[in-house]
């Protein structure tokens, strides 16, 4: 079984989340660390507000089995509606 985690870049960078990510990347996860919106700045950074995230998420959904969204804003959105279309297809 492959493991991947998509995250905020701001996630990679910083002390506590750098330890995690270093963590997971010794255990096999792969790590995908995406920008964050520059604009508003500290609710962007604050939420992990990421376009590419979620974009990221839709495009890559199809290839997992299990999907856990962990987010409030642009990610759990988009990875919902998109997998209410794959779940659709999946079953006819």
């Amino acid at each position: 079984m492959d493991s991947v985690v998509a995250i905020p870049e701001h996630g990679s960078r910083e002390t506590a989340s750098r330890a995690l990510v270093d963590l997971l990347e010794q255990a096999g996860v792969v790590v995908h660390a995406l920008p964050v919106l520059s604009w508003p700045p500290r609710a962007a950074y604050r939420w992990g507000l990421s376009p590419a995230q979620a974009m990221w998420a839709a495009r890559n959904i199809a290839d997992f089995d299990l999907v856990h969204v962990h987010g409030v804003w642009v990610s759990a959105r988009s990875v919902a509606w998109r997998q209410d279309g794959w779940l659709a297809s999946r079953s006819s």
